[in-house]
């Protein structure tokens, strides 16, 4: 191997060695560039201020002069000193590490993230020397106080009303309260806020059609989340929101500001209409309405109704209403006589109050004069007879007789019986409806008289009803309609008896019934059952000389097994009212040529004597051809019912038709009619 030359090595070290001290080439200068700043940490946003420094080495200049032995004698004479070369200047370059730049000698930069960055300045001469300085995370900066932001909430509209002064003419506002909302306000660091409401604009005042300039509202507290304040005049009220996050002073943060626009219209006062007066049965649910008050600008209302005046003696206050603040509530009047509401109706703003006048009235009860003494012939007619239509306990028409009654036009509605109930009620001869394995019944002396409720699961078929708060039996409305005049229903033959002798008592006649024993008392000169004979009499026959004239079907002129139709009788569940649930009955005396329908009125002034509801008469079943004979009635559970119901075919209205019941049924399909004996009833029928 070649050695190497020790000049030679000792050559290369200085040559590495200028390297390292900066040395390029001879003439080119150094550059040195450094820089301070600060802070150097801190929350964001950090505001750092960098200043720049930089200075510029001359050129190296090799000694060449020789230090040992030589030749030559004399010493060589230095070169003479170049001239240093001038630069300047030409640009300060920063990169603060998070993308951004800047220029100049000293800057400032504002760091708004969370994180550690390097910062770089870099500097050019004229001569084209560069030089650069960087520091690893000169700067870190930890999560800072960032701003909250403020929200006013949505833009609102209000009405403000203008009250004139009926007396004078004058005007004034009736102020609305309005409460703003500055929920949805946030401080992205999770910071509690503090909250700063000012109004910015305002509208006029107005008084008399003038305007006139006001103050600013007062709020009711302006530092609260959610404060109010009283929009008094129509225009616009603007708020303004500011919101910070709570710190020190030092610290603190706010928002800018967010505005909120609150339009105050004009509202005119609703008007209540507490609609027509009524005159209704006592104890008869009675429905109110208040459906025909309005607001001018269509508004939603509230209804607020009141009693101010009531019958004597009577229970009913606002307690008794079903929803003193419904559009159409209900009260049962307890009491025969005037009952007097007002309804006020409100927008916010309060209507004057209307009245309406509801008159309870006790309900008539009797009564049609039939005729004298008169012998008929009872049983189907010919016609029917011919035509196959009568069944076995029909035929052999006979001849027969009765004494001078009066029968009831109608047949015994829910009103009168309602009514007498509560008589009998307040009188103790009844307990309150005993609610047991068969429903809620109406018992005495061992015996049901009414039934209001059926068993569990099976369908209530009775309009009456008990009320054990006021302590009242009373007549329930269905499908929204008063079912006052409808006749009642699951009344039982004992519930007729009793009924008679409690309505003989009210009106001070003596009992015809024993109710221990439940058969006719001696001397009475009071209500009853009809007799077959007597039922049959009103129903069928006309004074028309000969015996009279059979009427097939319940009423005038229907002699013919042709001459019936929906129109003249309900049966055939004819329904004419549209009810969602039985008893499909109609009101009594709906067939009088009113209502779409044919005139049904008997020969001697009754309606309904065909369909609507069948009717207990007082025997017990037997032939015709037995009239007379021991065996007549012989029966001791069942009793006979007349006229057919709203639910039987044209066969089982017909006037000769006869059915019969045990004594304790309860059906939906059966009622009465009651008569009293009259010995100076002439002739005067309808």
């Amino acid at each position: 191997m070649r050695r190497m030359r020790p000049m030679t090595i000792v050559g290369l070290l200085f040559v590495a060695s200028l390297a390292l001290v900066g040395w390029k080439c001879p003439g080119s200068p150094l550059v040195h560039v450094d820089f301070t700043g600060g802070p150097q940490a801190g929350h964001a946003p950090l505001y750092a201020q960098f200043q720049g420094s930089v200075s510029v080495s001359p050129p190296l200049v090799l000694d060449t002069k020789f230090r040992g032995g030589g030749g030559g004698g004399g010493e060589t004479p230095p070169p003479p000193e170049e001239e240093p070369e001038h630069v300047t200047i030409v640009s300060w370059l920063w990169s603060f590490g998070d993308g951004t730049t800047g220029s100049g000698q000293n800057v400032e930069h504002a760091y708004t993230e969370e994180g550690c960055y390097d910062v770089t300045l870099t500097v050019l001469l004229s001569n084209g020397a560069a030089g650069s300085k960087t520091r690893r995370s000169f700067v870190c900066v930890e999560a800072g106080n960032r701003p909250p932001v403020a929200n006013a909430g949505p833009d609102q509209e209000v009405q403000v009303a203008v009250i004139i002064n009926k007396s004078d003419g004058n005007t004034k506002q009736a102020g609305t309260q309005v409460q703003l909302d500055g929920s949805e306000s946030y401080d992205p660091d999770g910071d509690s806020l503090t909250y700063s409401w000012t109004f910015l604009e305002w509208p006029e005042g107005l008084q008399g059609g003038a305007k006139f300039p006001t103050e600013a509202p007062e709020l009711s507290d302006a530092a609260v989340e959610n404060p109010t304040f009283e929009a008094e005049y129509p225009g616009e009220y603007v708020l303004q929101l500011v919101v910070d996050d709570g710190q020190v002073e030092e610290a603190k943060v706010q928002s800018e500001p967010d505005t909120v626009t609150i339009t105050a219209v004009v509202n005119q006062p609703p008007v209540a209409d507490a609609g027509d007066d009524q005159t209704v049965c006592v104890y008869d649910e009675t429905q109110l309405d208040g459906s025909g008050s309005s607001d001018p600008e269509d508004d939603e209302i509230t209804y607020s109704w009141s009693f101010v005046g009531v019958p004597l003696g009577s229970n009913v206050d606002n307690t008794w209403l079903s929803n003193a603040t419904a559009r159409r509530p209900r009260f049962v009047p307890d009491k025969a006589g005037d009952y007097t509401l007002l309804l006020v109706v409100s927008d916010g703003l309060e209507s004057d109050a209307d009245s309406v006048l509801v008159t309870a009235q006790v309900p008539v009860d009797i009564a049609n004069c039939t005729s004298d003494y008169v012998s008929f012939t009872q049983g189907p007619s010919q016609t029917e007879i011919d035509n196959g239509v009568a069944e076995a306990n029909e035929l052999d028409p006979f001849p027969t007789a009765v004494d001078p009654f009066r029968v009831s036009p109608y047949e015994v509605t829910n009103c009168l019986f309602t009514f007498i109930l509560n008589y009998a009620n307040q009188e103790d001869y009844i307990g309150v409806p005993v609610k047991a394995f068969m429903g809620g019944n109406v018992i005495l002396n061992g015996q049901i008289l009414l039934q209001i409720e059926d068993m569990v699961g099976e369908p209530e078929y009775c309009d009456i009803e008990w009320d054990a708060t006021h302590g009242i039996f009373f007549i329930a409305r269905r499908d929204g309609q008063s079912m006052a005049r409808h006749p009642v229903v699951e009344v039982s033959w004992y519930g007729a008896l009793a009924f008679c002798n409690w309505l003989s008592e009210y009106h001070e006649y003596s009992n015809m019934y024993d109710l221990t024993t439940w058969t006719p008392a001696a001397g009475f000169d009071g209500y009853r059952l009809p007799s077959e004979t007597e039922w049959e009499f009103a129903a069928a026959w006309e004074d028309l000389g000969d015996g009279g004239q059979h009427h097939i079907w319940g009423f005038v002129s229907s002699l013919l097994l042709t001459d019936i139709s929906t129109t003249r009788v309900n049966y055939l569940s004819t329904n004419p009212l549209g009810l969602t649930a039985p008893p499909l009955t109609t009101p009594v005396g709906y067939y009088d040529g009113t209502n779409g329908t044919t005139d049904s009125v008997s020969p001697w002034g009754c309606y309904d004597m065909s369909g609507n509801v069948a009717e207990w008469v007082f025997e017990q079943p037997y032939n015709y051809e037995q009239e007379g004979s021991e065996t007549k009635g012989t029966s001791l559970t069942s009793r006979i019912i007349r006229g057919g119901s709203w639910q039987d075919v044209a066969n089982d209205v017909r006037t000769a038709f006869r059915d019969s019941l045990p004594q304790d049924s309860t059906e939906p399909t059966v009622g009465f009619r009651i008569v009293r004996q009259s010995f100076d009833c002439g002739p005067e029928k309808k």
